[in-house]
């Protein structure tokens, strides 16, 4: 694994990426079953992907594969979310009837 961290913290990494996947899971599958983002703030995601690059970048820097994984699966997460954000903020914007839009 990382032969610059301590003993122990490719551990800590492997756990941090199953819970990673684990909390990631359910918002991801509620999207794409309700097939809306609506009430996920935009800026919560901006800074949840801007915020995961850095730290794929560090780990890149240290050299941590599962410091990078980790990260790379709230990127993708992320921007599975903000697809359906933005799809869905397109629709609302397109409708001048004032109804609801179909996806």
């Amino acid at each position: 694994m990382s032969e610059k961290l301590p003993p122990g913290m490719d551990a800590l990494l492997v756990i941090a990426n199953v819970l990673n996947v684990v909390y990631n899971m359910p918002q991801v599958v509620q999207t794409y079953k309700t097939r809306s983002a609506g009430d996920i703030n935009k800026w919560f995601l901006a800074l949840r992907i801007v915020c995961s690059a850095i730290w794929v970048l560090y780990g890149l820097f240290i050299g941590s594969a599962l410091l990078m994984l980790n990260n790379c699966v709230t990127i993708s997460a992320s921007v599975f979310i903000s697809y359906y954000k933005v799809r869905e903020s397109g629709h609302k914007t397109d409708n001048q009837d004032g109804e609801e839009a179909r996806p």
